[in-house]
């Protein structure tokens, strides 16, 4: 099972998640890397006046893509070029936005929890079909601030270092997603303990799907 394999941890103690560093923008953060992409990272289609707004944010990528570009060029873009289709097909099912991909992942919002749930099952379905994608996929609920095209904040990072303990197949939910779809029919969750974050106050209990 999927919330068996993540990192090993399967009980409820207190996991410490080394994840991504992050850097600070204008007291607002987002995630530092070495992809030319990621000072692109959250760019948005089109550009919005500034405000905060209410969003519930998914992270996904392909675990291992480094790897697979290092042995196999030809087979790791067939691997990105599947992953960008079938997130491009799916997204918009479920009222979804695509903001920015980056190298071997992508960055989405959607303005409901159960829209953004059913579509993070619904795409580890079709990439468990052959050929199949390694993906991961993180979800987080919470205030972002959309500015310029950008969106910053505390919920971009967070659902970030979700997804990054997560294994190829899996499904990782913060509570506050939890709550909003644990009165729903057909959502089998499964508690994988509390994890410290890093730059994250207080241990946060993830969920798997």
């Amino acid at each position: 099972k999927i919330y068996e394999l993540v990192n090993g941890f399967t009980g409820n103690d207190k996991k410490v998640a080394d994840t991504t560093e992050v850097k600070t923008i204008a007291g607002s953060s987002s995630v530092k890397g070495n992809d030319p992409d990621q000072e692109n990272l959250f760019k948005s289609p089109s550009s919005r006046p500034a405000s905060h707004q209410l969003a519930v944010v998914m992270f996904t990528d392909i675990m291992g893509y480094t790897a697979m570009m290092q042995q196999d060029e030809t087979f790791a873009l067939n691997k990105l070029n599947r992953f960008r289709n079938q997130l491009r097909a799916r997204v918009g099912e479920f009222r979804g936005e695509i903001i920015q991909y980056y190298g071997d992942g992508c960055l989405i919002i959607f303005t409901g929890s159960v829209d953004a749930v059913n579509c993070a099952r619904i795409l580890q379905q079709d990439f468990r079909e052959a050929p199949q994608v390694p993906v991961r996929i993180g979800i987080h609920l919470g205030d972002i601030l959309v500015n310029d095209g950008n969106i910053f904040g505390d919920c971009v990072n967070i659902t970030s270092r979700i997804e990054s303990i997560g294994v190829p197949g899996s499904v990782l939910l913060s509570d506050a997603i939890k709550k909003q779809i644990q009165n729903k029919q057909g959502y089998e969750l499964t508690s994988l303990g509390h994890f410290e974050f890093k730059n994250v106050a207080e241990p946060m209990e993830i969920f798997a799907l």
